[in-house]
């Protein structure tokens, strides 16, 4: 039996230290010495000469493995090619809306958000690699959404608010836009009986229409005789319990009463308030003027908030055509009429809006267009 190296000399080898050929040298020795024969000594000579060798190798190896490079003292961490800083990490922290009771809490939620950007860094990277952002559909969201931040930046998201002359201005222009019609207001009491109903029927209706016609335009209460027997023998779901009342009218405007009944209030006066008896397909009606308000003009006041939206959105579209026709401006603008008669559009049986799409963010058309 020979003696091995000892550990110390085991670990000179580990080290690649500069004694291994005196090492080599002794294993042989010794193997000599204990009667091995001269090839066994060899062998075992080599043999240590080449852990030697693949040690120090393996040391070379690690020696050249590069250090781990410190972050910089203003980030949070590093993932992959992105070093995320500290202005970036708060901003995110804050654009996701955390917030914590106590420290231990926030721990936690500031790794939920480290880990959150980990996840989308990852994607982002695998993504790039991918090639994805060289896609033509990509770089088309990437330019909707750079022309849409660069206007949001520019214009702002709010519009000064309209001087009170600008209002005033507009509303006496536009006058015509807030005339209101004259307005009936009347009561009403409706018979209905069957199409196919006999004449008895409609005759014992009639009758019982006209008696209380007479006892209306006798008495010295009209109106609220009208009401009563309007919520006595009224067959109209609608004004029944309101005494017949049938609210305001507009002239034009459809009601659930037959034409031959609007036109009929419509057409009293206040000397005779009263009609006949109205019969139409639907049954027999009765109405009465209660009030009339003739056409007018909406005073400015009444409809300030009104005027206001609508001069905002004129000033609106004017700044966003104005910004759109000085970035048009600055950049040079080449076409092919050949090439853009050449490209087919898909036929549509529906009629087609000419109108191009807004810039996005805008309800503004590209000001080349009428």
């Amino acid at each position: 039996m020979i003696d091995l190296p000892s550990p110390t000399s085991r670990r000179r080898i580990r080290r690649g230290s500069p004694d291994l050929g005196h090492l080599v040298d002794s294993v042989r020795s010794k193997a000599e010495i204990s009667g091995l024969p001269s090839g066994v000594a060899s062998a075992l000579a080599t043999f240590v000469r080449r852990i030697g060798a693949w040690i120090a190798i393996g040391t070379l190896l690690a020696a050249c493995r590069p250090s781990p490079v410190d972050l910089p003292a203003d980030s949070v961490a590093q993932i992959g090619t992105r070093v995320v800083s500290t202005t970036e990490f708060a901003e995110e922290i804050r654009r996701r809306g955390v917030s914590a009771p106590n420290e231990e809490e926030a721990a936690r939620r500031r790794r939920e958000v480290l880990e959150a950007l980990v996840d989308e860094e990852s994607l982002v990277q695998r993504a790039t690699t991918a090639g994805l952002d060289r896609e033509p559909e990509v770089q088309r969201r990437i330019r909707r959404l750079l022309a849409q931040e660069y206007r949001e930046r520019t214009l702002g998201t709010t519009n000064p608010a309209p001087s009170e002359d600008e209002l005033r201005r507009w509303y006496d222009a536009h006058v015509e836009e807030f005339m209101e019609p004259a307005q009936t207001r009347g009561q009403l009491i409706s018979i209905r009986f069957p199409r196919k109903s006999g004449d008895e029927l409609h005759q014992a209706a009639r009758q019982r229409l006209t008696e209380v016609r007479a006892a209306i335009e006798a008495s010295p209460k009209p109106e609220e005789l009208f009401a009563e027997s309007a919520r006595t023998i009224s067959d109209d779901p609608g004004t029944r319990r309101l005494g017949g009342d049938t609210g305001w009218i507009l002239p034009g405007r459809l009601t659930r009463w037959p034409d031959a009944v609007n036109a009929e209030l419509f057409a009293l006066r206040d000397q005779n308030p009263l009609s006949p008896i109205l019969e139409t397909s639907e049954g027999l009606y009765l109405v009465r003027l209660r009030e009339r308000k003739p056409p007018r003009v909406r005073a400015f006041e009444e409809v300030r908030p009104r005027v206001e939206h609508r001069v905002m959105a004129m000033l609106k579209e004017r700044r966003e055509r104005e910004f759109i026709t000085s970035a048009r401006a600055a950049i040079s603008v080449r076409e092919n009429p050949a090439v853009l008669a050449s490209i087919q559009v898909p036929t549509s049986t529906a009629t087609l809006s000419l109108t191009p799409p807004s810039l996005p963010g805008t309800s503004t058309p590209s000001p080349s267009q009428p």
